[in-house]
């Protein structure tokens, strides 16, 4: 028997030659020839070295050959034993050594993970748990039994749970055998600095079976037959690993066995992952109908994918030791593929957001941040570098980065935000963009196959991500992407509350990582099914892409593109106006006005050669005759003509002619050419001059009923040269006011810009002024004039004198009737609350609530009321107490709805009424918390309703009745319009401050303005027009005395001298100024004050 000392030398050496794992065989060989010396034959064991040594050879040549291998490496790393020390993860790993290390030693750690990844948790539990137990029990009672036998000469007798049936010796030396091979295996391993690998630990598996062997011979004396009713099971479940194992192995080996790495076959799973995706991208209805529509958002995720490509292959070559030099090139050019997604949309916004999601594993990781943050900081600052153009912009112009994000969500939202939420979670396979151009309404984003395949995807996403290791730092950001997508990416769509929703136009950020769903379920699924060939993998995503594209092409060219609407929507009449255009080629001769649904349209301007010489009629809402009355005019089918303004035109006899018929069969475009002005004959002519540069004419003026719109049409001639700035240009306005004031509705219609005006034209607008749902019954008046929209401003009026009349005209008896009792939305606060039985009557809600006051103010309050039933309504009072916390207080009002001037009794049913009120409080009202509350009354004065509405906070308003002393001060005594008087005023240096009181009750706000007039009299070396102080006039009390202070700033260079110095009131809306009475010098409505004096300096 001593001649097997050599033959386990030569298989030591063998095994050594095969991996370098079995290094670990020589310290365990020196170890028992130490411990057994007394019985090694040593001629023997010459033997087996000689041998071993000759077997060696071939190996022993190759290493001397290799100039890149260094012999002594080796031995150096173990005599620093620099990096080794105790590791319980590879004591972890030995203990999993009996399962699946066959996969382990082939493909690595991905493929062993993988494969128990497929493994059910009852084979786990057998051939894991089990048998782990089993051996670290075995480990324990074998070294228990060496330390009794060694150390403290205790040997169990017969019958107890340590007994054995060899002698004393043969276990000492058996149990000392198994912990020398295991320890010295481990210890070998823990002592370089090598990272300890499963498979390093392979020539310990045999001691692991060992010592399960003796914990179940010890625990069966126990457990009894129980003990082989486990081992029974664990052979069943040992059986179905051996199965998956050799399924696993058959489906990702290569036809020619394992030539190729089995990592490297893993790889092809990705693969034919990116190989479905692209074919579901490709053969997308959504993705094809932007990519055909061109528009610029489809670059959005052209760049997100080069983007997410680039930073994760970046991120796979930072994995290797040392980092690879091109992953800085990967993340440079991600850098640069992420600035320029911010160039492409809107939504391209949210993109960098998922990314730090996503990236939030490569922070946790501190060894991989360690190696990535350099990179990650390099693609920041490319990033930035590229975005630097938009950025210098959006800080130069902060307005503009706001403008289309307050469009999109604003806080007028007609969905709720969870309402929009979930219909954007819809559109993926449930219901999807109504909108006809960007989609055939309600179809999902993905079909019902692949939209299930999605949902397993993304799930499957998110299972990957949690159980990803945290060392696989790579593949948790890219199951994070795929993950978050959805959560992020959509965002764009869902908090667009107030416009379309949901909107394939700004959910194309979820592309292309929404494709890869379907792809990753549907390849795992086959993948566990049944193994394929590449060859059957590559048929099938052919066969799938053919019948994709067949689909696609189906739906796309004969269900959506030969819809009608669709044909106007994307422009077609507008593309054969451009060829119109085109054809006629000869110079435009006249002025050329085309209707169109925006200025200056791009797809005229793309296609049409005479564009520049094109004035534009946004939605054909306005018609332009040029002061010799000559002109052409393209009116598109789009935007037709209304019919007010045909019959207008009727009265130039234009001559006619119509353009191809489109799909519907009627005309793509009509021209009329005029050689004579029309007949202008407003129902209301006036002569309204608006800042010396346009006259408004007259207008007509037609009636609605609330909720429907009102037919105006003002006719406006272009006297002076108009702004030729984009930034100054004039906006036309109509505000629609109440007798209190209440603007009910506001327009801004500009169908022809101010940039395109010729002095001399007519234009005659039409407006379609929106009347709310609610809107009481009555005569109202329209407000018209024109503003400044980057200021604000409004042009001023001035009447035949050329003296300052207001900032517009106000056309008054607008009659609006009542509506058809249909309401509007909800209300601010919801009430629902019945006044009279059947809800015959019910108190909807009300806008306003918890007022913060001053003595004197009024409550601004509006009641949203619903009547039902054909029954009219009997009469009924709406009674406002303004209760103190004790439950006393004062009647504020009792009154009807819309300020009394619509009563209850009057209303036709079914009625909807925004009953708009002002409450004014009494100025001796002491300061304090009140509590608003609604009585409705019946007839006989019961109450049929008490409701309360709110909180109202009262603050004494400071108020003065005794003239200040001021230094300087010359009194005067100048009453205008028998309600305001100037006491007197003050001027000490540049500064003056002028003394007002009310002599009675002002009716309205006034606005005093204050002169220095020319040397030669003229208005003005310089002016002030500002309330006569800070609280409005119409506030203040009898006898009460405010002032205002002016600081004057004469411009540089004015003459030293005298100048004339006037002030007066009047009223800001119409110009109207106020009477004066005074014994001062004075004119009909202004005071003359003591001169001004310009000092030579």
């Amino acid at each position: 028997r001593q001649k097997w000392l050599a033959v386990a030398v030569v298989a030591a050496a063998l095994a050594f030659q095969i991996h370098l794992a079995a290094v670990a065989l020589l310290p365990v060989s020196l170890v028992l020839v130490l411990l057994f010396w007394r019985r090694v034959s040593w001629r023997w064991l010459a033997v087996g070295v000689g041998l071993a040594l000759s077997t060696a050879v071939p190996f022993l040549i190759y290493l001397a050959t290799q100039s890149n291998l260094d012999p002594t490496a080796l031995g150096t790393a173990a005599a620093s034993r620099e990096g080794g020390g105790l590791s319980l993860n590879a004591v972890w790993h030995t203990i999993r050594l009996h399962t699946g290390w066959e996969i382990h030693a082939l493909a690595g750690p991905a493929a062993f993970q993988a494969y128990l990844d497929l493994l059910p948790t009852w084979v786990m539990f057998f051939t894991r748990w089990l048998w782990g137990a089993l051996m670290l029990g075995g480990l324990g009672i074998m070294l228990w039994r060496w330390f009794n036998d060694r150390w403290l000469g205790v040997r169990p007798g017969a019958g107890t749970a340590f007994h054995t049936a060899g002698s004393r010796l043969a276990e000492r030396e058996a149990n000392l055998f198994v912990l020398v091979w295991l320890g010295g295996t481990w210890l070998t391993f823990l002592w370089f600095p090598t990272p300890v690998e499963l498979h390093y630990l392979l020539p310990t598996y045999p001691t692991l079976f060992i010592a399960a062997g003796v914990c179940a011979a010890v625990v069966g004396r126990v457990l009894g037959w129980r003990l082989w009713l486990l081992l029974g099971m664990s052979g069943l479940a040992q059986a179905w690993g051996l199965l998956v194992l050799l399924t696993f192995v058959g489906q990702y080996a290569t036809p020619g066995g394992f030539g190729v790495p089995l990592g490297r076959q893993l790889q092809a799973v990705d693969t034919a992952v990116a190989l479905f995706t692209a074919v579901l991208l490709a053969t997308s209805f959504w993705h094809l109908l932007f990519s055909r529509l061109g528009f610029r958002a489809i670059s959005q995720p052209l760049w997100q994918a080069l983007m997410l490509a680039a930073f994760l292959r970046g991120l796979r070559h930072m994995r290797h030791e040392p980092p690879s030099k091109s992953s800085w090139l990967w993340f440079a050019f991600s850098g640069v593929a992420l600035g320029l997604t911010a160039y492409t949309y809107l939504a391209a916004r949210l993109f960098p957001l998922l990314l730090a999601l996503a990236c939030w594993p490569l922070v946790l990781d501190r060894p991989t941040w360690r190696r990535v943050w350099r990179p990650i900081l390099l693609l920041v600052g490319v990033a930035l570098l590229v975005l630097a153009p938009l950025l210098w912009f959006f800080a130069t112009h902060p307005e503009a980065f706001w403008v289309r994000i307050s469009q999109v969500g604003s806080g007028t939202e007609s969905l709720s935000l969870a309402e929009s939420m979930g219909r954007s979670l819809a559109m993926f396979g449930w219901a999807g963009d109504p909108y006809w151009r960007f989609n055939i309404p309600g179809r999902p984003l993905l079909p019902w196959l692949w939209f299930g395949l999605g949902l397993v995807g993304w799930v499957l996403a998110g299972w990957r991500a949690w159980r990803t290791e945290k060392t696989a730092s790579q593949g948790r950001v890219a199951y994070l992407l795929l993950l978050l997508n959805p959560l992020v990416m959509l965002l764009p769509t869902a908090l667009a509350t107030n416009e379309i929703v949901p909107s394939n136009l700004r959910a194309i950020g979820l592309l292309p990582l929404l494709m890869v769903w379907p792809a990753l379920a549907g390849v795992a699924l086959l993948d566990r099914v049944v193994v394929l060939p590449s060859r059957a993998w590559l048929g099938g995503f052919t066969a799938v892409l053919f019948i994709g594209a067949g689909l696609t092409a189906q739906v796309y060219f004969n269900e959506w593109a030969t819809r009608t609407d669709l044909f106007y929507e994307n422009d077609g009449d507008l593309a054969a106006v451009a060829a119109y255009l085109n054809e006629r080629g000869e110079g435009l001769t006249r002025p050329w006005f085309i209707g169109s649904r925006f200025y200056q349209h791009p797809t005229v301007a793309l296609l049409a050669e005479p564009y520049e010489d094109l004035r534009w009629l946004i939605e054909s809402r306005a018609l332009v005759v040029p002061a010799d009355g000559q002109a052409t005019y393209l009116i598109p089918a789009s935007s037709p003509l209304p019919v007010g303004l045909q019959r207008l035109l009727a009265t130039a006899n234009p001559v006619v002619e119509q353009g191809p018929d489109g799909p519907d069969g009627e005309p793509l475009f009509t021209r009329y050419t005029i050689s004579q002005s029309p007949v202008i004959s407003p129902s209301r002519p006036l002569n309204a001059n608006f800042a010396y540069g346009v006259t408004l004419l007259g207008a007509d003026v037609g009636s609605g009923a609330a909720g429907t719109t009102l037919p105006l049409t003002l006719y406006w001639r272009v006297d002076g040269p108009p702004p030729s700035q984009p930034d100054e240009a004039w906006v036309p306005f109509v505000h629609l006011e109440d007798t209190a004031e209440y603007r009910w509705s506001q327009q801004e219609p500009n169908p022809y810009p101010t940039t395109q005006w010729q002095v001399g034209e007519i234009i005659v607008q039409e407006v379609a002024v929106a009347l709310p749902p609610g809107m009481p019954p009555g005569r109202y008046a329209a407000r018209v004039g024109l503003f400044v929209p980057s200021t604000g401003a409004a042009l001023a009026r001035f009447d035949e004198a050329g003296r300052y009349a207001g900032s517009g005209l106000t056309l008054g008896d607008v009659i609006v009737s009542a509506g058809d009792g249909s309401g509007a939305g909800e209300p601010d606060v919801v009430l629902n609350t019945a006044v009279l039985p059947d809800n015959q009557l019910v108190l909807i809600g009300q806008q306003g609530t918890n007022w913060q006051l001053s003595s004197g103010e009024a409550i601004e309050l509006e009641l949203w009321w619903q009547a039902s039933g054909s029954e009219p309504l009997p009469y009924l009072t709406s009674r406002f107490e303004l209760l103190r916390p004790n439950n006393t207080g004062i009647i504020l009002a009792d009154t009807q709805p819309a300020q009394g001037k619509f009563p209850f009794v009057l209303w036709p049913t079914p009625q909807f009424v925004r009953d708009r009120q002002t409450l004014a409080t009494p100025d001796e009202l002491a300061p304090g918390t009140y509590r608003l509350q609604l009585r409705v009354l019946s007839a006989d004065d019961q109450s049929l309703l008490v409701q309360p509405l709110g909180e109202v906070t009262l603050t004494a308003s400071e108020r003065s009745f005794v003239l200040p002393d001021l230094p300087n001060f010359e009194p005067l005594d100048a009453v205008f319009g028998e309600e305001v008087a100037l006491r007197g005023y003050a001027i000490e240096g540049q500064q003056l401050t002028l003394v007002w009181q009310a002599v009675a009750e002002p009716s309205t706000d006034y606005t005093a303005f204050v002169h220095i007039l020319n040397a030669d009299g003229t208005c003005c070396l310089w002016q002030a027009d500002l309330p006569p102080a800070d609280r409005g006039t119409s506030q203040w009390q009898v006898g009460e005395v405010l002032t205002r202070t002016y600081q004057v700033a004469i411009p540089e260079g004015s003459a030293p001298g005298t100048y004339a110095l006037e002030v007066g009131l009047y009223v800001a809306e119409n110009g109207q100024r106020l009477a004066v009475e005074t014994t001062a010098e004075h004119g009909l409505d202004f005071v003359y004050l003591r001169p001004w004096v310009i000092n030579e300096q």
